[in-house]
């Protein structure tokens, strides 16, 4: 999922200019994140030089969100998103993943809902995009021994994810073929 998303963003840095702010927690330390990064502008693993010769490029149009342990709610996430809109004119934000956010405010059944109404308000002031990158539940195998393909109503915690978003993406592989 991680690795779709950080493809979505280069190619959208490379075509249309556009800069990236992530918060994934865990890519930290973002180093190695940034080097996946890399090795997708330059379509091969990159040595040394080749990290050298694309630093400029990514340190134009990426830019990666730390927060405090003890504070990583939405709230605090898309406060430091909004510094990074206005002073480094991000487009595309992402969460990866959902989960590793402080979700103990979750009262009830709404609160998904709630949040992701929160971050569509964002959105729509900001005039930005928002990947966030959430886990199914554990799927079940079909009588191949095949995971099911997840759907948006598969996404731990609520069907609110299908019912909200303006867009969902499957990842999916089979691990037998």
């Amino acid at each position: 999922k991680s690795d779709v998303v950080d493809q979505i963003a280069c190619n959208m840095a490379l075509n249309y200019r556009h800069r990236t702010a992530f918060f994934a927690p865990e890519s930290f330390p973002y180093e190695g994140h940034i080097k996946r990064l890399a090795n997708k502008l330059n379509g091969k693993v990159c040595l040394n030089e080749d990290l050298n010769n694309t630093k400029a490029f990514i340190e134009e149009h990426f830019f990666f969100v730390k927060i405090d342990l003890d504070n990583l709610t939405l709230d605090g996430i898309l406060e430091a998103f909004r510094d990074l809109v206005f002073q480094k004119v991000v487009n595309l934000l992402v969460i990866d993943p959902w989960n590793m956010l402080d979700h103990s405010a979750q009262r009830d059944h709404s609160y998904v809902g709630v949040m992701l109404s929160k971050i569509t308000q964002f959105c729509q002031q900001t005039k930005t995009h928002l990947f966030l990158v959430a886990h199914p539940r554990k799927m079940a195998m079909n009588e191949n021994k095949i995971y099911q393909v997840p759907t948006p109503y598969d996404i731990s915690g609520s069907s609110d994810f299908f019912n909200k978003a303006f867009n969902c993406v499957t990842v999916y592989r089979s691990l037998g073929e």
